[in-house]
């Protein structure tokens, strides 16, 4: 259990040379930083009322404490830049296959959206439940859109789908006695996505889900592009539309805000 498995034939993101027993250690040391930094207050106080005012200070402490966790065991991997999935990738190939993610994404998230509000019928209740968290974005100044989503797209690809799927595959077993078992990649992609997801409970359940849908296509394109980059470029994209639109509609947010406070 302890010894580290054979990493000749591991593409990107892995860490090589690392035993499977510090590797799960590692996983268990990041998870308990996300959920006991951000997710455990949010799940226990709800979704908008713990959203903090200083959004863009607490946004950029998060991602720093995050990355500085990384670099602090990254570093001591032999070929660092690899076990991240960090390494040189064509920019052309990571916009082509950037586009690719974004519009599976868009398309899986709206269908289950689509799912989850006709299984619980009240479209009006869910647009509530996000108002709140929502109208906290809109006070973002447009200047600072470009820069907050290249930092959280880059630090939460880096952290997600670079250190924590890598340091999961590492940690899980091999099946059928194959370093390279398909299975134990997918396990890893299932399992990074559904952390991912809960690290979003703010967001309500179709949040948590529509997040986990996010976090599985961003987790097989990194592992079949061999590369973290792809999963940047389609990280930011959407969360620059998403402010965007946000933005866009901050007076109907406002309105159907102010009617769930009214007596």
């Amino acid at each position: 259990m302890g010894e580290p498995l054979p990493s000749s034939t591991m593409s990107p993101p892995f860490p090589r040379a690392l035993s499977r027993k510090a590797a799960a250690a590692q996983v268990f040391a990041l998870a308990a930083i996300i959920f006991g930094y951000d997710g455990l207050a949010l799940w226990l106080g709800g979704s908008a009322s713990v959203l903090p005012e200083r959004l863009l200070l607490s946004t950029f402490l998060t991602g720093a404490l995050m990355l500085l966790f990384v670099t602090l065991f990254s570093l001591r991997d032999a070929g660092w830049r690899d076990s991240l999935g960090l390494g040189r990738f064509s920019p052309w190939a990571t916009l082509g296959w950037a586009a690719l993610g974004v519009v599976t994404i868009y398309a899986a998230n709206v269908a289950v959206g689509v799912f989850y509000l006709f299984v619980r019928g009240d479209v009006q209740a869910e647009l509530a439940s996000r108002a709140g968290w929502m109208q906290k974005l809109t006070a973002l100044p447009w200047s600072a859109i470009l820069p907050l989503v290249v930092f959280v797209g880059f630090w939460e690809e880096t952290v997600f789908r670079g250190f924590l799927l890598g340091r999961v595959r590492a940690a899980l077993p091999t099946m059928g006695g194959k370093a390279t078992s398909w299975q134990r990649d997918a396990a890893a992609v299932v399992l990074t996505a559904l952390l991912f997801g809960m690290g979003h409970g703010y967001q309500g359940v179709l949040g948590i889900v529509q997040t986990s849908m996010i976090g599985l296509v961003l987790g097989a394109l990194t592992l079949w592009r061999k590369s973290v980059w792809p999963a940047v470029v389609v990280h930011l994209t959407i969360d620059g539309v998403g402010l965007v639109a946000i933005k866009l509609i901050a007076p109907f947010l406002h309105e159907l805000t102010r009617s769930q406070i009214a007596p």
